[in-house]
C-alpha cells in the first residue's frame, strides 16, 4: 500500500486517466464504516484525512482511493478498472444499506462538487 499525503502547495492531484477506467464516489458520515469494511488500509482521519490517496484492494479489486472532504462529510473516491464497477457498485450498495444509506442523485453532487459522478451515501 502506498499513502501520498496532499501537498500543501496544492489542492490537485494528477492520476494517469485511461478510458477503462470507472470513478465512484462514497459521501457520507458512515462512509468511512461501509468502506472499512472491505478495506484493509486505516481510514481514521489521522491516518487517511482529507487529500489522502491509497492505492488498495477494496472486495479483491485493486483501486485508488482518494480523500477528499465535502463540509463536515467524509468523501472517498474509488477509481478501478470499469469492467468490476457494477459489481463494486452493488456491493457499496449493499454496505451503505447497513447504515440506512444508499444512492444519493447527481444534482446532490453537482450541488456540491459542481463535476458529474456516481455517488453513493452512507449517512
Amino acid at each position: 500500500m502506498q499513502v501520498f499525503p496532499a501537498s500543501s502547495k496544492s489542492e490537485v492531484l494528477c492520476l494517469p486517466h485511461f478510458a477503462d477506467t470507472a470513478w465512484l464516489l462514497l459521501v457520507g458520515k458512515k462512509s468511512r464504516d461501509v468502506l472499512a469494511k472491505a478495506c484493509s488500509i486505516d481510514l481514521r482521519d489521522r491516518s487517511f484525512p482529507s487529500g489522502h490517496v491509497a492505492q488498495t484492494l477494496i472486495f479483491d479489486l485493486g483501486v485508488i482511493l482518494a480523500r477528499s472532504d465535502v463540509a463536515e462529510f467524509p468523501c472517498y473516491h474509488v477509481l478501478l478498472d470499469r469492467s468490476y464497477a457494477l459489481y463494486l457498485w452493488n456491493a457499496l450498495l449493499a454496505g451503505a444499506a447497513e447504515f440506512d444509506g444508499g444512492p444519493v442523485g447527481l444534482s446532490a453532487i453537482r450541488q456540491s462538487h459542481g463535476r458529474t459522478a456516481a455517488a453513493c451515501s452512507a449517512r
